[in-house]
């Protein structure tokens, strides 16, 4: 009988412990409190536990394998406000699902939602030298910015603009169009509206539509290691999941409409927006009838779908049209054409393949049609004229992994690979006209059928809890030019205090040239009938820096910084602008920016920015240190925000730059066959005096239930109508009355932007 209780009492036992050992799961979703949107990496951790996630892309997590009982969860991220939520009770074997809404932090009081009251965000988790977080939502509220997150990063150290009207930019020394722009992770070749008419005018994107960007200008994740100077990555908004959504906004150059909501049964949502300028509309009565002002439309949308708990479909669409035709009649008649067409789709897989390992694929379509035409007089054959015709056609496939190994340890492998069809038809005759800062580019005909195939693979590790590094290696080959590159990069990150971290990357990275090459550049190169005998370009960088947080409000960020270009593409001569890799150089200098934010109950946040450079190349053959052509040596940008009321507010934007190299022209000379005939140098000896631009924005903001309304009034370059964007020099035939005829001399200044008023207005519900 004793045999008996005992294996009785054994298996009750057996039997009880076993059942109280049965756990329980915590699962959800993550969304923005204001605006809907999911958010991804939140940190989800239960208190006083070893148990926790991170949500995926669709705000969704899993904590798997909890014991039962009572329990606080909290709900972390950067940009918003923690969360804890209490007595949270799991029974043996339970499934349950909490929710959570993270508050922005640093909201302004009594005004429009952003994402936090700050244009950037330092990267305090991982080492990451040389990158910053960019708010397009607080990029709105900038005064003079015309809502473009383009036009908003010219406020940070060592960014350099081409001029006032266009969106364009250089850093540290490089050229225009060795900046990358990606959307959704896929690399958008032409980013711009109106890029000959107006330089690049306007960005490509609606700030309405992006969820938010980063701002690379040194460390480059394995995927965007192939341009030589920076990488600005835009990831655009999924929908609103909770509710319907509509919004909008007029100024003085366009106006645009979005409309958002969630898929039937709230398995994902839907996001569409459309965007008009209507210059051309407004002054048609006033303009000559033959006459089009430039005008552009773009249509984006989104839509995001849950094909399973840890899957996800997107699917993208931008559409973009623009053009122009304007005739002056004067006293030779000058016709400007332009039309561009733009369609990208993108289609994307992401899933969360365990707790550990999450997947994304994307594959993209980018078709672009750009026509420019220009006559000084049609009548005649010798004037000015050219005639601009492009056409690219690419299929694009990204394949990436993000593995963590451990809490310390992590790996991030990607294949991409893409195919270009390319078609560049340049046909110019610019015999009586020159500018200082650029070259117009020779007959050039360039058709090419190309790919590009690569793979990278990044391991970021905790060695211990104060240091962090990054080490990455990446294969490029490239059919054009028939050559492939190995680069590799090294970064740390010490954590001096949780307030205060020492960054330092070193890298080298490369170029390859493509059509975009050819005319983008202020010296165009011309290699359409020799890609083959090329070299990529490339440039190290070594970057030291340190960031620090000062109490709740004050951020700073100071960076040193050494890039050596070599291989650089160079032209022969300046009659062919035959390109070689026959050029060297070197960028080096030091960035400061001071952000203070608003605190919950503060009215005062800014932005200030400071930084030197020095950059300068030189072709081998001549051995002649030549300024680039963005080497601004010292530059100021400061930003200042006051909440003047509950609901109004100023913000102004003051911009100081020591001047632009030029070339100087010194005189015309005549060869029947020569198409070099202004007497021009080529060592950018000469400089503009320095440019200073101030913008002021008043605005009133006001928020009702579910709705929030911004009318605001800006006065863009109050002060300074003198800033010089370029100088053209031209010539004009007189006749002398014996029938010969002299041909006069003359240059012409052409000044940035004058002053300009601007009422807008943007409501959202």
């Amino acid at each position: 009988m004793n045999v008996k209780i005992f294996v009785f009492v054994f298996f009750a036992l057996l039997l009880s412990t076993t059942f109280s050992q049965e756990t329980s799961r915590l699962l959800g979703i993550v969304t923005h409190a204001e605006t809907g949107d999911s958010l991804q990496d939140v940190n989800v951790s239960i208190a006083e536990t070893a148990f926790g996630a991170s949500s995926n892309a669709k705000g969704a997590y899993l904590i798997d394998n909890v014991p039962a009982g009572m329990y606080s969860l909290i709900f972390a991220s950067i940009g918003f406000q923690a969360d804890t939520l209490h007595d949270i009770i799991l029974t043996p074997g339970q499934t349950k699902r909490v929710d959570a809404r993270l508050q922005p932090t640093m909201l302004h009081i009594n005004t429009v939602e952003i994402d936090a009251n700050r244009l950037l965000k330092l990267e305090p988790d991982i080492s990451r030298a040389g990158t910053l977080g960019i708010h397009p939502q607080a990029a709105e509220s900038i005064a003079g910015t015309f809502n473009d997150v383009n036009r908003a990063i010219r406020l940070l150290g060592g960014v350099v603009s081409s001029g006032d009207y266009t969106g364009a930019y250089a850093l540290r020394g490089g050229s225009l169009d060795q900046n990358a722009v990606f959307l959704d992770g896929i690399c958008i070749p032409d980013p711009y509206r109106m890029r000959l008419l107006l330089g690049g005018g306007f960005g490509l994107f609606n700030s309405s539509t992006i969820s938010h960007a980063q701002f690379y200008t040194g460390h480059f994740p394995g995927q965007y290691g192939d341009f030589l100077s920076s990488v600005l990555s835009i990831e655009s908004r999924n929908g609103r999941r909770d509710r319907f959504g509509i919004g909008g906004s007029i100024d003085l150059l366009q106006s645009h409409i979005a409309l958002e909501g969630p898929l039937p049964g709230k398995k994902g949502a839907w996001l569409i927006s459309a965007r008009r300028s209507y210059m051309d509309i407004v002054a048609k009565p006033y303009a000559n009838k033959q006459s089009v002002l430039p005008y552009m439309f773009d249509l984006d949308g989104k839509l995001v779908y849950d094909l399973s708990e840890n899957t996800q479909f997107t699917y993208k669409l931008l559409h973009a049209d623009e053009g122009t035709r304007m005739i002056a009649e004067a006293e030779q008649d000058i016709e400007i054409e332009q039309d561009a067409r733009l369609n990208l789709h993108i289609v994307g897989l992401e899933s969360r393949l365990s707790n550990n390992t999450r997947a994304f694929f994307r594959a993209a379509l980018f078709d672009e049609n750009f026509d420019y035409k220009l006559f000084a007089d049609k009548s005649d054959p010798a004037a000015a004229s050219g005639n601009y015709m492009s056409k690219i056609s690419s299929l694009n496939v990204h394949q990436a992994f993000t593995i963590a190994l451990n809490k310390r340890h992590q790996l991030s492998p990607g294949l991409y690979a893409f195919s270009e069809t390319s078609r560049l038809d340049l046909e110019t005759n610019v015999v009586s006209v020159n500018f200082t800062r650029r070259d117009v580019p020779p007959d050039i005909r360039f058709d090419q059928n190309s790919g590009h195939v690569g793979a990278y693979i990044d391991y970021t590790a905790k060695i211990v809890q104060p240091l962090e590094t990054t080490i990455g290696i990446r294969y490029d080959y490239d059919e054009l030019i028939k050559k492939d590159d190995v680069s590799g990069k090294l970064s740390a990150a010490y954590h001096i205090s949780p307030q205060m971290k020492i960054h330092a990357f070193w890298g080298n990275v490369f170029q390859y040239p493509d059509a975009m090459t050819i005319f983008t550049r202020d010296v165009p190169l011309n290699f359409a009938d020799h890609p083959e005998k090329l070299l990529a370009e490339c440039a190290t960088h070594y970057i030291l820096g340190v960031d620090r947080q000062w109490g709740y409000d004050i951020s700073t960020r100071f960076e040193l910084y050494y890039k050596n270009f070599s291989r650089l593409l160079l032209p022969r001569d300046r009659v062919d602008y035959l390109a070689h890799n026959s050029g060297h150089g070197y960028a080096k200098g030091f960035d400061l920016v001071l952000e203070k934010a608003k605190g919950p109950r503060g009215r005062l946040s800014g932005l200030l920015s400071y930084s030197f450079a020095k950059s300068e190349y030189r072709d081998n053959y001549d051995k002649i240190w030549i300024p680039f052509n963005y080497d601004r040596r010292h530059g100021v940008s400061a930003m200042l925000d006051v909440a003047i009321l509950s609901h109004w507010g100023i913000n102004a934007v003051w911009r100081y730059d020591t001047g632009l190299p030029y070339n100087e022209i010194s005189g015309y000379t005549w060869h029947l066959f020569d198409r070099s005939r202004y007497v021009k140098s080529t060592w950018n000896e000469r400089r503009y005096p320095d440019y200073s631009r101030v913008d002021v924005r008043l605005s009133y903001r006001s928020r009702w239930k579910a709705s929030r309304l911004m009318v605001y009034l800006d006065f863009i370059n109050l002060f300074n109508q003198q800033n010089i964007y370029e100088r053209m020099y031209y010539t004009l035939d007189t006749e002398n009355g014996d029938g010969s005829v002299t041909k006069n001399f003359h240059y012409a200044t052409i000044y940035t932007m004058p002053f300009i008023p601007s009422l807008g207005l943007s409501i959202w519900y």
